[in-house]
């Protein structure tokens, strides 16, 4: 998900360990009381032990019987900080329409195969359209320049079905890969 959100535009900030990322500009001490809680239970100079037996001694079930009930809580904690989402939304808004306007659907094919062929081994004819979509603005008759513009990946050898029905697909990029992890 952070890599699609990344390609829209969104930029992240690491927030603790095994990888784990927050979008940037968005307030997340509000959300985070857990630890205070274990803090306030056993003190801050407590030993690892202790803090873990405080967090299964503290533990709170959680509530969500009314999920609306809690979207609203978290709203009025963000309205509470002064978070203004829109200071995040609508630079990215704006940056994508920007690199939207300036891209050809050739550009946005090749992008979209380039940025599957890194995630997956193969990938759906839906999600290739997805990806393509997702970076060009709509306009009449789209698809079937899409579509054509695809068949000429297909054609030159870039992209290569792996079923009969032409459904799914991988690339060359990656059968070269396979073939040199074979030949190990």
């Amino acid at each position: 998900m952070k890599e699609e959100l990344t390609g829209q535009g969104y930029q992240f900030v690491a927030a603790g360990q095994n990888g784990q990322s927050e979008i940037k500009g968005v307030p997340t001490d509000i959300f985070s009381s857990r630890r205070k809680e274990i803090i306030a239970a056993v003190g801050e100079k407590a030993t690892a032990k202790q803090k873990m037996v405080a967090t299964l001694d503290t533990r709170q079930k959680k509530d969500f019987s009314n999920i609306e009930t809690v979207r609203q809580e978290w709203k009025q904690k963000l309205q509470a900080t002064g978070f203004d989402k829109n200071a995040i939304i609508k630079p990215v808004i704006h940056e994508k329409i920007d690199r939207q306007q300036h891209i050809t659907l050739q550009q946005a094919v090749k992008n979209a195969i380039q940025s599957l062929e890194i995630h997956h081994h193969r990938f759906t004819y839906d999600k290739l359209l997805t990806q393509v979509i997702n970076q060009i603005p709509y306009e009449s008759g789209m698809i079937n320049r899409l579509r054509a513009e695809i068949g000429k990946f297909l054609d030159k050898g870039d992209l290569i079905p792996v079923n009969r029905e032409g459904t799914a697909f991988t690339t060359a990029h990656q059968l070269k890969a396979e073939n040199a992890v074979a030949q190990l």
